[in-house]
């Protein structure tokens, strides 16, 4: 399918608008979640922090770098558990704090295997539409 360049610009502009008003829902989502319940940011940042320390560990030592990661394996799976347990304990799902894109098949990037995503085709439909109704109005 051929795309006008100029549509398709007020489509990727609009698309990218509404991505970037869901990742804002979803952070202030989840900052209301850390709010009600601190342990669930030092959580989230102790495994956020995984890989810096098991690659830190692994060159102030230069040694094998599996025992290191094992330990912190038990470690964030333990983490990963009591995460689980303060959600359910607050009512919210396993997720809540994961942003699940709206579009699976490109991940909300707006392309999938390197062709413009259906996802994308409808804001440029809405366009379209758009451009069409003011050419009727003329």
């Amino acid at each position: 399918m051929a795309y006008d360049g100029k549509i398709m610009h007020r489509a990727i502009l609009r698309f990218e608008e509404d991505r970037q008003a869901r990742e804002a829902r979803f952070q202030a989502r989840r900052e209301d979640i850390f709010h009600r319940q601190p342990r669930l940011r030092q959580i989230d940042n102790q495994l956020r922090s995984t890989m810096s320390r098991i690659i830190a560990g692994a060159l102030r030592r230069g040694t094998d770098p599996l025992p290191a990661v094992e330990r912190l394996r038990e470690e964030n799976l333990g983490l990963q558990a009591e995460r689980r347990q303060l959600l359910e304990q607050m009512g919210l799902a396993e997720t809540a704090l994961e942003e699940v894109p709206e579009c699976p098949l490109c991940g909300d990037t707006g392309y999938c295997q390197g062709r413009v995503c259906r996802c994308l085709e409808r804001y440029y439909t809405q366009e379209q539409q758009k451009e069409l109704s003011r050419m009727l109005d003329l």
